[in-house]
């Protein structure tokens, strides 16, 4: 099976959205590849456009695509409900993009066979938003905490971790505490444990003034239209220059396939030059379709960053009220920023991510709980990321 994947077939069941099919050849052995099955395509595809608007958790993405009534396959064991564990498996699946993984060997495009039928950039979009989600955190983590991600104890540096506590009443409540350890070792340090609930309350007060006035928000609106314009014609650009190599290294391929085919008994040194030659076409081509999937990946990536931009610029406060699931608050806390630093039942510091820290520094000066004096200047300058959103944030401060 390790042989039929490195050749480039899947070795076993189609994953949802493709089927298996197997055909008799005239030797009598049987050839098995896997097809796209577009009744279950079109739900795979939904299920990424909708998780793709950041509005969906797996568990509501699940509930809706039920109501919907999602094809569920069915095989022994299925009961016919649509579970949020099969939605996040579906979601990580990069057999969607062409990636194959099994046994421990790893096969990508262009050596794998099968059809793709899912953008690449909305693949890449929902992997954006379920890392930001799961922040590196075990699958298996018992408690679930908005905060926990980007908490730091301001006293001792430590991570802080989240518990829970039960009331003589019987009422549970979970707590942000210290975890008076940094690499392995115990460290000392006299913070107490706090409701997260009262931290909660304490950084929607902070969001509220995050908030942009409406009349800078509609300029970056078009200053950032404006440089993604420029941003997609230089894409075009090279997208068009990769795929004229790219078919250039296929049409002599062709032809040296031709030639030989034309020759009367190949000698031992004219196979092994065509062999040679032949792999060296391979590896080329193989080269430019990686190139080619890296300045897709780049353009989604700045795409990414435009819709991040402009939604936090419009009402960072209002978005985290209204979130209805935790993960949601989670992943919005964690887009603005980069850290959060404890002590005694307070946020003392808050660290935004970049480039809101240069976005929001004039605004938020006044306020010490906002760590702005290490911003010392246009964020473009300082990393070679985000380009095209901080550019614009640039040019209107």
């Amino acid at each position: 099976m390790a042989k039929k994947v490195r050749d480039g077939y899947w070795p076993t069941r189609a994953p949802y959205g493709y089927k298996n099919v197997q055909e008799k050849v005239a030797t009598g052995k049987v050839r098995a590849w896997v097809e796209i099955n577009w009744e279950e395509a079109k739900w795979v595809t939904r299920a990424f456009e909708l998780f793709a608007t950041g509005k969906y958790s797996t568990k509501t993405l699940a509930k809706k695509l039920a109501e919907e009534n999602f094809a569920i396959r069915k095989y022994k064991g299925n009961l016919g409900k649509l579970h949020s564990s099969f939605i996040e498996k579906t979601l990580r699946d990069e057999f969607y993009i062409g990636v194959m993984k099994w046994g421990g060997v790893t096969v990508s495009p262009p050596n794998t066979k099968h059809e793709l039928f899912l953008d690449p950039a909305l693949f890449n979009k929902a992997q954006v938003i379920l890392d930001a989600r799961n922040a590196g955190a075990s699958r298996h983590r018992r408690l679930f905490s908005v905060l926990k991600a980007i908490s730091y104890c301001a006293e001792c540096g430590s991570k802080m971790t989240a518990e829970e506590k039960t009331t003589s009443s019987g009422r549970v409540i979970q707590y942000l505490r210290c975890m008076k350890a940094q690499h392995n070792e115990k460290v000392i340090c006299k913070q107490k444990f706090y409701q997260e609930e009262e931290y909660i309350k304490q950084f929607q007060r902070i969001l509220k003034k995050v908030e942009l006035p409406d009349t800078f928000v509609e300029k970056l609106r078009e200053k950032v239209k404006a440089l993604f314009a420029d941003e997609q014609a230089i894409y075009e650009a090279a997208k068009k220059d990769i795929l004229s190599k790219i078919e250039n290294v296929q049409r002599r391929r062709k032809n040296l396939i031709m030639e030989f085919i034309d020759k009367d008994g190949l000698s031992q040194t004219d196979q092994l030059i065509y062999a040679s030659v032949k792999h060296e076409l391979e590896v080329e081509e193989e080269r430019l379709n990686g190139d080619l999937a890296k300045t897709k990946s780049k353009i989604a990536g700045v795409v990414r960053t435009v819709e991040i931009a402009i939604s936090l610029a419009v009402s960072a406060s209002h978005a985290f009220e209204n979130a209805e699931e935790p993960e949601m608050k989670a992943l919005l806390a964690r887009t603005i920023f980069k850290t959060l630093y404890f002590k005694d039942g307070k946020i003392e510091l808050a660290v935004f991510n970049e480039p809101l820290d240069y976005l929001l520094r004039k605004k938020l000066k006044k306020y010490p709980v906002f760590d702005l004096a290490s911003v010392s200047g246009p964020y473009r300058i300082r990393t070679g990321c985000l380009l095209i959103a901080n550019e614009a944030l640039y040019q209107l401060s």
